[in-house]
């Protein structure tokens, strides 16, 4: 029990591994490796995290018994994921549907939400004066925009609420509101000042570096790629960023 204020970067990881491995059907020898502690951390973990929120285990058991019985899951929207191998004989192929069903209202939800925003952000675009503000890209959780800097102070305030607000539509309202990060730079890979730099530390790459320019993202891309696959945490470049429940 720590407050949310004084939680650190490594205990955000390892609830964020624990949340997202939990949903995921993650078994207690998964969950060791990923946040690298023993087995029987692991299980305690896993143990204390159904005991504090029980909620969570009823709506897995009863997602799966209501797929076995139906076929298919729904998302907050209403939108339908069909799951026709769920009652296969093969433990296997029954396990992974189970798990997929158990994981899909959950991201489908997420995925609607995006694009409710993109939707209300097109809109809100198209009906102001920065018509010159772009949606470039998403990326998961993430959307990334191109605007003239002169309208960048303005374009974070209005990106904010807009996306704040898909908290409630016509056919959903959260009590969790959903907050929004929003960062600047002048491209993607040149966002340094919000990467997590310990991680980055770990790569070699320090903040004197980063401030000294030392270090060129374009070069040495290919280099942090090959130690992420030796199983280095990802690098995230916020630019605006979903937080469903911060904590």
């Amino acid at each position: 029990n720590v407050d949310i204020k004084k939680v650190n970067s490594d205990q955000r990881r390892k609830a964020k591994a624990i949340n997202f491995g939990i949903i995921y059907g993650i078994s207690q020898y998964g969950l060791a490796k990923q946040i690298n502690v023993s087995n029987h951390e692991a299980e305690e973990f896993l143990n204390a995290y159904f005991l504090k929120f029980p909620e969570i285990k009823i709506y897995m058991d009863n997602t799966i018994k209501f797929c076995r019985k139906s076929g298919y899951v729904n998302n907050i929207f209403g939108r339908r994921s069909h799951f026709n191998a769920i009652n296969d004989k093969n433990y296997n192929v029954r396990n992974f549907q189970e798990r997929a069903a158990i994981n899909a209202p959950i991201q489908g939800s997420a995925s609607e939400i995006m694009r409710l925003a993109m939707i209300r952000l097109n809109e809100k675009l198209s009906e102001t004066k920065y018509k010159d503000c772009k949606i470039l890209l998403q990326i998961h959780d993430e959307l990334i925009f191109e605007t003239p800097k002169k309208d960048v102070d303005k374009i974070c305030k209005l990106i904010r609420q807009e996306m704040s607000s898909v908290s409630e539509s016509e056919f959903h309202s959260f009590s969790t509101p959903l907050t929004v990060d929003v960062n600047v730079g002048d491209n993607w890979g040149v966002l340094i000042n919000f990467v997590c730099l310990p991680n980055l530390e770990q790569l070699g790459i320090f903040k004197g570096d980063l401030e000294k320019k030392n270090f060129s993202f374009k070069d040495d891309w290919w280099k942090l790629t090959q130690r992420f696959r030796k199983g280095l945490e990802k690098e995230r470049f916020k630019v605006s960023t979903y937080n469903c429940g911060e904590g």
